[in-house]
């Protein structure tokens, strides 16, 4: 059984955690659904709407962690 110790966060880290893993899905999310194309400083055909699921910022926070960590962003989320 656990006990309760009267330093508790009071759920603080419950909140933190549901924080993470919507930000982690958020990150899981554009990346599946990368496309470099929009990211306009890549190419010069420029999509006419982005193909990404969140659409610009989504595109260019994918392709930041592919950038930096290559095929291991992947693991990240």
């Amino acid at each position: 059984m656990s006990r309760k110790t009267p330093d508790s966060h009071h759920g603080h880290n419950d909140v933190i955690g549901i924080a993470l893993l919507a930000v982690a899905l958020l990150l899981l999310i554009s990346q599946l659904s990368f496309d470099r194309n929009d990211v306009s400083f890549l190419t010069t055909q420029a999509n006419v709407s982005a193909h990404n699921w969140i659409k610009t910022p989504g595109a260019y926070l994918a392709w930041v962690s592919f950038l930096l960590l290559g095929i291991i962003a992947y693991v990240l989320p």
